[in-house]
């Protein structure tokens, strides 16, 4: 058998794995809203009502406001350190690396 070499050019491949940005504000917001239909909270709003002594609007806005500002924090960590992450990713290299495994573990 007659075996050939072929050279790789070294230069222009890629050292750092990373992820390629493909998909635009619009397409995150379809894919949300698919994702988690406007009817996500119905089969909960029976014991959210009850729990909340008749304030479900006002709980649901309230977790939307906290979910919001977890979203910012993690669109701000993630333009910070942009590489595949998770909580252990962004507290570990914005803090320490043991606390972000602590993170990791809870």
């Amino acid at each position: 058998m007659n075996k050939s070499t072929q050279s790789v050019d070294l230069g222009s491949v890629s050292r750092t794995p990373g992820l390629s940005r493909v998909l635009n504000l619009w397409d995150l917001i379809f894919y949300g809203v698919i994702l988690i239909s406007p009817i996500a909270a119905v089969p909960l709003f029976g014991v959210i009502q009850e729990l909340s002594q008749g304030h479900a609007v006002t709980t649901i806005l309230a977790a939307m406001g906290a979910i919001s500002l977890t979203a910012v924090s993690y669109g701000r960590m993630a333009a910070l350190y942009p590489s595949a992450g998770s909580a252990y990713t962004y507290v570990g290299r914005g803090l320490n690396l043991h606390v972000g495994f602590l993170c990791r573990t809870s």
